[in-house]
């Protein structure tokens, strides 16, 4: 999903409609992923092809980010900047 406001705000977010009750993940915690690789992934591990992976599996999301001026540029060869809405 797009967000308009910074992920780690989204306590202070919850709050404010007081829903703030809830439980917040945290994905740097060493138990939040079952393998040790995951947890120390970045997007410097992908190879090309598995960047085009993600990036299309978030097409519309990186398309909607573009639309608020959110620019995703390793998307760039990927997700071309013009869109067909036709096919």
């Amino acid at each position: 999903p797009l967000a308009i406001f910074p992920f780690t705000q989204i306590k202070t977010v919850l709050d404010y409609f007081g829903k703030g009750d809830v439980k917040v993940r945290n994905g740097k915690s060493e138990t939040y992923r079952t393998d040790k690789v995951l947890t120390d992934m970045t997007v410097d591990d992908y190879d090309d092809e598995s960047l085009q992976i993600v990036c299309e599996l978030y097409e519309m999301d990186v398309l909607m980010a573009r639309s608020v001026g959110i620019e995703i540029p390793r998307c760039d060869p990927h997700i071309p900047h013009k869109y067909d809405f036709k096919k």
